[in-house]
């Protein structure tokens, strides 16, 4: 068990039992943060890393969309938002 792999989390040591007989392992992730984590966890895949991996997909799908925002695209045409508001407002006029 100590030294098994579970997506970003390497098991450091057995961290005893709770009160509901669960397992609890001492776990260090890749990123260098050491997190306990109950056995059942790991292996259905439910914990993969300590929280880091959520952080960074968060922080990528936040960049994607302020680069999205920043142009407004109809069809093949993109333009910055300034302009696109404006596009919008003639084409709703029907100019």
């Amino acid at each position: 068990m100590i030294g098994q792999q579970f997506g970003r989390l390497t098991v450091i040591k057995i961290d005893g039992r709770d009160d509901k007989r669960n397992l609890w392992l001492e776990c260090q992730c890749t990123c260098g943060k050491t997190k306990r984590v109950r056995l059942d966890n790991l292996r259905n895949g439910k914990t993969q890393s300590c929280g880091c991996f959520g952080r960074e997909q968060r922080s990528r799908g936040s960049a994607r969309r302020a680069s999205e925002r920043s142009r407004a695209r109809y069809g093949k045409l993109s333009l910055p938002v300034a302009e696109a508001t404006v596009y919008k407002a003639l084409a709703k006029r029907g100019k």
